[in-house]
């Protein structure tokens, strides 16, 4: 009678883990990254766009409109989908009140 050992399935033998290279002469070291790096990047962007106003740039007012209408847009999307009245009324008084803004600079020019 056979035995049970001889019907078993033969399985394949994990493979050893690689062994670490040693290295025969020490490499430089490399200047490592940091997210700070590119956070400090992206941070002196913004306050170059939002200091900009003292050359002609976009004036603080307009900015702070289209923030209110980009905003106000997912805000009232939001009420829509989800049949919130007050989260679509927020949203439509915040675009409105930006777009009120933002005409207001067209209607009344400054000098």
């Amino acid at each position: 009678m056979p035995t049970d050992e001889s019907k078993a399935v033969s399985r394949p033998q994990p493979k050893p883990w690689p062994q670490p290279q040693l290295r025969s002469q020490p490499q430089p070291r490399s200047r490592r990254w940091s997210p700070q790096a590119g956070t400090r990047a992206r941070v002196r962007g913004l306050l170059a766009v939002l200091t900009c106003v003292a050359e002609g740039g976009m004036p603080r007012a307009r900015r702070l409109a289209l923030a209110e209408v980009a905003v106000g847009v997912p805000a009232a999307a939001w009420g829509v989908r989800r049949r919130s009245v007050r989260w679509a009324v927020v949203g439509t008084v915040l675009m409105v009140h930006g777009a009120l803004e933002l005409s207001y600079e067209t209607v009344f020019p400054r000098d």
